[in-house]
């Protein structure tokens, strides 16, 4: 059974379910404020909690990270009001990624950027 795999995910859709509420008390207007002018916005920010999602998991589905590379659909929202659904839409493509996957598939190499790693620490469980 999954039963690592399947920890991993009850854990990973609670703390989705935490990320959701925080992205919808983002407060109205703020999608441009930039808490350092030099770094990136509100918005982008909250955006980029949906990019390691998607990002890690595809790399882990195709087997590879390569720099270019996009997971479908994860470009980001215009809106603050568009970043809860976007990440629950980006979160669950995700997950379904990680469904996939099987006990053995944790500790087979995948190409990354640092070079040959296990797929464990990319889903830290």
């Amino acid at each position: 059974m999954k039963d690592e795999l399947q920890t991993f995910l009850n854990l990973w859709d609670a703390e989705a379910e935490k990320t959701v509420a925080v992205l919808r008390a983002l407060p109205a207007g703020g999608y441009d404020f930039r808490p350092d002018p030099a770094g990136r916005s509100l918005g982008e920010l909250a955006w980029h909690l949906a990019e390691v999602d998607g990002y890690t998991t595809y790399g882990i589905e195709q087997g590879t990270f390569t720099f270019g590379v996009r997971p479908p659909g994860i470009e980001r929202p215009k809106s603050l009001e568009a970043l809860a659904p976007g990440y629950e839409r980006v979160h669950a493509e995700a997950a379904q990624r990680v469904r996939h996957l099987v006990p053995a598939d944790l500790d087979r190499k995948l190409r990354h950027f640092t070079g040959n790693e296990r797929k464990r620490p990319f889903l830290a469980v």
